[in-house]
């Protein structure tokens, strides 16, 4: 994700650069960062998934984590778009 914050990954941990005036970035492990995301799915309501999904899809669609997401909504990919 580009912007601020900039999100990225490595191969074991993902890293946030928050783009305040402290400039500290933080990195946590892929593994405790998929507990969350899961965790988190389960408490959104089917309402508050579709508008992060849509809002996902809107701001990130050129970033290849977004694929997945454009798949399920039968979307173009963003390599069949280029």
């Amino acid at each position: 994700m580009r912007g601020k914050p900039y999100v990225w990954t490595s191969d074991n941990a993902v890293h946030f650069a928050l783009g305040n005036e402290s400039h500290k970035d933080i990195s946590i492990p892929k593994s405790v960062l998929d507990e969350y995301v899961v965790m988190r799915h389960a408490e959104m309501t089917p309402a508050v998934r579709a508008k992060s999904e849509n809002r996902a899809i809107e701001k990130h669609s050129g970033n290849f984590g977004c694929e997945a997401l454009r798949k399920k909504h039968k979307l173009k990919t963003f390599t069949k778009l280029i």
